[in-house]
């Protein structure tokens, strides 16, 4: 219940991650693990070491069972000449006990839109390499951002430092006026020999 009030008071994910993480709030995952040891990434690390992270906790917001339902949909299929179709698709609804009102859960989904609405109008400068640069050290992608008002590209793992996937790699840093125009110069070439 905390996650959903803290969320729809208007903390962020990173913040009620810091918060969960920094008073040692278990996640829901380590009942999952039958051994102590788990490795991820060919990293091993002890099960009870495993922090919160922006999946779990958008996983846990967004999910209905926690205010008392959960809808499930069933195909009715139908085979004609060993083709299957589906006919029509009906939703199942099953009751679970709810630990939030629907109240709660309502809230929640309008400040996850007005989260969306505020992430979009922040998002000032249009990368050309994101999603496309690699690092090779780690193999993680490199992720656009700006110190102090000058345009990098960074290993993703340097953002990662708080999660159980971080792997401390420690890749340069990019200048992203200087790389874009390399890269622009080079496609510029291209299409003009």
């Amino acid at each position: 219940e905390s996650i959903f009030k803290m969320y729809a008071s208007g903390k962020s994910l990173t913040q009620i991650i810091n918060t969960l993480n920094d008073y040692k709030i278990r996640t829901h995952s380590v009942n999952y693990y039958k051994t102590d040891i788990v490795v991820f990434n060919k990293v091993e690390f002890n099960k009870n070491d495993i922090k919160w992270g922006r999946g779990a906790i958008h996983g846990i917001i967004s999910n209905t069972v926690y205010c008392g339902y959960k809808d499930t949909h069933i195909n009715i299929k139908k085979y004609d000449n060993n083709n299957m179709q589906i006919v029509k698709t009906e939703t199942k609804r099953i009751e679970t006990p709810p630990i939030i009102s629907e109240e709660l859960f309502r809230k929640v989904q309008e400040q996850k839109k007005k989260n969306i609405k505020i992430a979009n109008k922040t998002y000032k400068k249009e990368y050309l390499l994101r999603g496309i640069l690699k690092c090779g050290l780690c193999g993680n992608m490199y992720l656009g951002g700006a110190t102090r008002g000058i345009n990098k590209y960074l290993c993703a793992d340097r953002t990662h430092s708080k999660a159980n996937t971080y792997l401390g790699c420690r890749n340069i840093v990019i200048d992203a006026a200087i790389t874009e125009s390399v890269i622009w110069d080079a496609v510029k070439s291209y299409y003009l020999t």
